[in-house]
């Protein structure tokens, strides 16, 4: 981080920034998207599908620690254990366009002279067999950089300097391209195909299906797969949506002779409407009479000032 002012600047020690927690939206976000196929968050305790009936088994003993920003759930990996979600048509995107995103966490050294630095290159998730594949995500073992393999090529696009830290993911598959995306931006694109071989088992954590090979060591959270190419917008606000709060909802108002009307969004849960007569207000005080989202006061009853409040 560099600090200047107009008599000079100072470069301090590297620092990571932490992002806002706002796992509902951010959930509901996913949710909202067309083409979503399956979501896995974890939340359980288990590999269960969110959205569809693709329900994934473990292959070794899986453990579930802390979840992105801390709420919920995650999927936690040492390299010798992985999820197996079976053979899913949907995910082989067989017309040659979809997309896989998931928060992540790696839990191994970039140092290749440390004892936790991997021999390969681990598997983030994958769509192939022993003998066949499909598509395969995986970041190099000096977290240098990250890429798809699709049984002839593997190829890469560079990553930020600092991987420490949970960080958003995605790769999107279509027209020939994958495009891999970072923390919401995109990272680059490379002229590839899905290999479009067809039964094959997909894997969170694993090259492998029958057995964990090339095993993930970290954390991999809100796994959820499409049919279609999302679009660099719709990544971008699925990545906001967990770190940026939501817009403050608004107050609305109408009036009806000496009746005044207040409502706001159903969907703002959880606020207390309150009130005061000056501002600055030293005092706000509830409003009562409230029922949902909405309130009737008399219009006639002098200045008022009104806000929700969480």
């Amino acid at each position: 981080m560099k600090v200047s002012n107009p008599g000079g600047s100072a470069t301090s020690m590297s620092v990571s920034v932490e992002v806002g927690n706002y796992l509902s939206n951010y959930q509901a976000a996913v949710l909202a998207e067309p083409g979503l196929i399956s979501y896995y968050t974890f939340d359980s305790g288990d590999a269960r599908d969110s959205k569809g009936t693709n329900n994934g088994t473990a292959v070794g003993t899986v453990a579930y620690g802390a979840g992105v920003g801390s709420t919920g759930l995650c999927l936690a990996l040492d390299g010798t254990n992985d999820i197996e979600l079976g053979e899913v048509a949907a995910f082989e995107f067989t017309d040659g366009s979809g997309t896989v995103e998931a928060w992540l966490q790696m839990g191994w050294s970039s140092n290749s002279g440390s004892t936790n630095y991997p021999a390969y290159n681990p598997c983030l998730f994958s769509c192939r067999n022993l003998n066949s594949c499909d598509w395969s995500i995986h970041p190099t073992a000096n977290q240098q950089a990250i890429g798809d393999w699709n049984g002839a090529a593997y190829l890469t696009v560079p990553l930020p300097a600092n991987t420490a830290g949970w960080h958003h993911f995605a790769v999107t598959f279509g027209d020939g391209m994958v495009t891999i995306y970072w923390d919401g931006n995109p990272l680059g694109t490379n002229v590839q195909n899905v290999a479009l071989t067809w039964n094959l088992p997909t894997q969170i954590g694993s090259s492998l299906d029958t057995s964990t090979r090339e095993g993930w060591i970290g954390d991999i959270d809100e796994v959820a797969l499409y049919t279609t190419t999302l679009s660099p917008s719709a990544i971008y606000s699925h990545f906001l949506a967990m770190a940026s709060p939501p817009a403050p909802p608004a107050i609305s108002w109408s009036r009806s002779g000496s009746q005044l009307t207040l409502s706001w969004p159903a969907t703002a849960t959880g606020f207390t409407l309150e009130s005061t007569a000056t501002l600055p207000a030293t005092q706000w005080t509830p409003v009562s009479g409230v029922v949902g989202n909405q309130v009737t006061v008399k219009a006639s009853s002098g200045t008022r000032f009104y806000r929700l409040q969480k």
